[in-house]
This record gives C-alpha cells, sequence and structure tokens, in this order.
C-alpha cells in the first residue's frame, strides 16, 4: 500500500510529544549512524474537527534486540509481543517511530508502510480500543506517518507534530486567516510578524475569571489571540467586583454571569477576538470537551483541589498549563500584612508538574476538603487585592506568550516564580520532574478516556 492508494480522508492527525520524552526522542532517533526504532505508547482524542496522537511513554528496541538485515531494520518479535503487553497492560496504544535523517518533509518508504502494517494489525487485534500506527521524523522535527483510530479499518495520513517545549513547536505551523493590522506594530517589534500569525492562530483557556483571570483575559484580547475559551461558573457579587475588570456598577444589579462579563470586556478590547465562554464548574463535559481544543491553558482558580482537575487534564492532553495563586496574610487587626505570596507555574508536561513540585499532595488536599473529596471544596472568603492579582495575571500572559511565540531565547525551562508581594519580587526557580510522580507516569499522554 502506497499513500496514493490511501482514501482521501478530510480528518487531520497530530502526534504530541511531551518535554522529556522529546528530548529521548531526539537524542535515540536523530543522532545515531544506524537507523535505530522507538515504540510509544499512546493515548488518543478526538477534536471537533481532527484527531491527536498522544506520547505517554517510550520503549526503544534495545541494542540487542536488532537483527542482522541487508535490505531494512529489523528485530526480534519477542520485543513486539513485550511491548503489546505493556501497551494492554496501560490501556493505550503503540505507534512505531523511527528517523531518515534529512528528509522534508519526510515519507514512509513501500518496506515501512508493508512492515508497520502487519504490526499494527497484530496491535490492533490485541487492543482495539487504542489508536495504533507507524511514522518517520524527518527534518527539524517533521513527521509522516499513518495512525489507524479505533474502529478505522483503514488508515489516515499524519503530517503533524507538536513537540510541547517552552516554546512549544508545532511542524507545520498552524495556519489561520491573517492580515497584518497596524494596532500590532509595537508588538511585532517583539515577536515578528510571525509571533502575531501564532497568537492568531492559538486558543487558550482560562479556567477561573474572577481577579487574576479577569486581568488574563483583557490581556489575551489586547494581544490578539485567536480564541479565549472561558470557564466560570459564577455571577458577579457586590464583593469581587472590586477586582473584576470590565465590571460595571448595574452588573451585580443584573445578576449577570463572569462570562458574560468577560465577553463584553472582549468585545470592547478587540472584536478580531473570538470569545467562547463555557458557564460550568470545571471539569464538566462541556468544559472538557471546550478546553482540550486548546494550545495553552492559565488556571487562576483559589483552590487545590481545583488545581488538582487542571493539573490532571492538562497532562493527559498535552496542553501546557500556567498557574497563579495569591495568598495575602493580614494580621489580626487588619491594618498591615503579615505575609503576601503568590506563585507563576509555568507546567509544561512531560516536565514538572504541581505534585512533583509538592505544591499538591494528598495531605493539603484532604485537609483543604475536610476529607470529604474536590466536590465539597468551594473557595473561601480570603484577602485579595486587584493590583497583586493583575501582577501575576501579567506575569501569566507574559509566559503564555512565550510558549506560543518564543520571543525570549531560554537555555533551561524556568518553569516557577515565587512572588512576595510585600518586597515586590518576583524569584525564578527550577521544579524538576520526579521519577516517582504518579500524575507524571499514570495521566501524561492519555487523552481521553477508554472504557
Amino acid at each position: 500500500m502506497r499513500y496514493k492508494d490511501l482514501p482521501k480522508l478530510n480528518d487531520r492527525v497530530e502526534l504530541r510529544i511531551p518535554y522529556r520524552e522529546g528530548i529521548e526522542l531526539e537524542k535515540a532517533l536523530f543522532r545515531p549512524q544506524k537507523e535505530k526504532v522507538v515504540f510509544a505508547l499512546v493515548g488518543g482524542a478526538a477534536l471537533s474537527n481532527s484527531y491527536i496522537m498522544l506520547v505517554h511513554s517510550l520503549m526503544p528496541v534495545p541494542s540487542k534486540a536488532y537483527l542482522k538485515s541487508l535490505s531494512s531494520t529489523a528485530w526480534k518479535a519477542e520485543f513486539n509481543a513485550k511491548a503489546i503487553d505493556a501497551a494492554a497492560k496501560a490501556r493505550l496504544g503503540l505507534l512505531i517511530l523511527h528517523s531518515h535523517g534529512n528528509q522534508y518533509p519526510p515519507e514512509l518508504s513501500s518496506t515501512d508502510i508493508d512492515n508497520g502494517s502487519q504490526l499494527v494489525d497484530a496491535f490492533r487485534t490485541a487492543i482495539p480500543r487504542s489508536p495504533h500506527g507507524t511514522s518517520v521524523f524527518g527534518r527539524e522535527g517533521s513527521i509522516s506517518g499513518l495512525v489507524w483510530k479505533p474502529g478505522q479499518t483503514l488508515p489516515t495520513e499524519m503530517n503533524n507534530v507538536r513537540w510541547i517545549s517552552d516554546p512549544v513547536r508545532i511542524i507545520p505551523p498552524l495556519e489561520t486567516k491573517y492580515r497584518s493590522e497596524e494596532k500590532y506594530s509595537s508588538q511585532k517589534l517583539l515577536i515578528g510578524e510571525q509571533g502575531q500569525k501564532l497568537l492568531k492562530a492559538s486558543k487558550v483557556g482560562v479556567i477561573g475569571l474572577c481577579g487574576g483571570g479577569s486581568h488574563v483575559v483583557q490581556q489575551l484580547a489586547l494581544l490578539g489571540i485567536g480564541t479565549i475559551v472561558a470557564v466560570d461558573n459564577d455571577l458577579i457579587e457586590e464583593r469581587n467586583r472590586h477586582r473584576l475588570i470590565g465590571a460595571r456598577p448595574n452588573d451585580v444589579k443584573q445578576k449577570l454571569s463572569k462570562t458574560a462579563i468577560m465577553s463584553r470586556l472582549v468585545k470592547e478590547s478587540n472584536p478580531d477576538v473570538i470569545f467562547v465562554a463555557v458557564q460550568e464548574r470545571f471539569p464538566s463535559e462541556n468544559s472538557i470537551k471546550m478546553l482540550k481544543e486548546c494550545d495553552a491553558l492559565i488556571g487562576c482558580v483559589d483552590t487545590l483541589n481545583a488545581r488538582k482537575e487542571i493539573q490532571k487534564f492538562a497532562w493527559r492532553y498535552l496542553i501546557p498549563y500556567v498557574d497563579i495563586g495569591l495568598a495575602i496574610v493580614p494580621c489580626k487587626d487588619g491594618s498591615f500584612a503579615d505575609r503576601i505570596s503568590g506563585q507563576v507555574y509555568d507546567l509544561i508536561p512531560g516536565a514538572a508538574c504541581l505534585w512533583c513540585a509538592q505544591f499538591l499532595t494528598d495531605e493539603r488536599l484532604s485537609k483543604e476538603s475536610g476529607g470529604h473529596g474536590s466536590a465539597y471544596v468551594v473557595g473561601g472568603q480570603q484577602a485579595q487585592v486587584v493590583s497583586f492579582n493583575g501582577v501575576l495575571a501579567s506575569q501569566a500572559v507574559t509566559e503564555a506568550l512565550h510558549i506560543i511565540t518564543g520571543f525570549a531565547r531560554r537555555r533551561s525551562i524556568s518553569n516557577a516564580l515565587q512572588f512576595d508581594g510585600i518586597n515586590g519580587t518576583m524569584m525564578p526557580c527550577i521544579l524538576n520532574r520526579r521519577e516517582k510522580c504518579d500524575a507524571c507516569n499514570d495521566e501524561l499522554g492519555r487523552g481521553d478516556p477508554i472504557w
């Protein structure tokens, strides 16, 4: 079977590769003199007009398993059985990965297709509810492959890859209708015309719209983000109007939802931006459906249990997640602050997560919920000041701007900033992924649940 013999399906299939797994893949496939092969355990997810395969973990074919062959790369069948067993236990699919060096775009050879199809038949027989495929990498991390989705008899071509890092690399870049506009001229001195195109093509999800979330929405709109997906189930109240950007005195009397206020704010700030309002509490079915279409997430929630749900979601679908939080501890009489602290976490799937950072722990979650679970947790009465919300929100938007455009050349992922509101400082630090982190090892790249 050759590419020309495949039916022309309209589906767009993209492969997403987590940060650390991406580094391991590049070492395994792009540097060796001889062609090597890696099996990836993968999840899958259906989007509105595309399908994504998500790398969960890697199983390189060990050196001792390769067979001598003059015509193609071959390995012992025992390794295939081992990979199938591992994928079946994890309830994941299998994707064969290898490299064709300097090809751009790469193309599977007839031998690749024939041998890969035979292996995929075995994968599909053993694990029918998961996606499977065979693929080849080329120059600059480009990809070409064939993917068999669950229940699909014939494969779909896969020519898109997303390397999850900071910034994210999307090959080929996302396309959208774009016209150069004067209103972004000063901004483009930093990010360039290509950066502005990337912003226009991107979708950013914002979970939690009061306080920091409203700052985030306004700034994303002013940047020219193509689509903002905003999730919050609350109505405005008098006690939070002082920190909700865009709120008006009459909004409280009208009992407007925060999503309605943000929709109005976006229209007034930048009518070219598409605003998708989800007036529900995450993780509802509809909020999950909308947010998994996003290229980045910004969480502006005030409970640990809410963060746990966003963290799990971001890792399942390999979506970068920027988290902000603020804690103001006044003295007993309220005349001054004992402590004003906060954080901005730049969480890249495949790097450190909130569990790795020990920001989330079972003990802290249980204490917050009183041992009753996340459904019983409601944000409490906490000190909040609009200016401090704005500091953290602005930095979160800057992190999202870098994830999308890569305006700063970073040597490492500076994925944590600790805020001291009394001294007015942001202290950067590096969070490292823990080898035995259950969230990373279990949730990463799982995609849609398989029942």
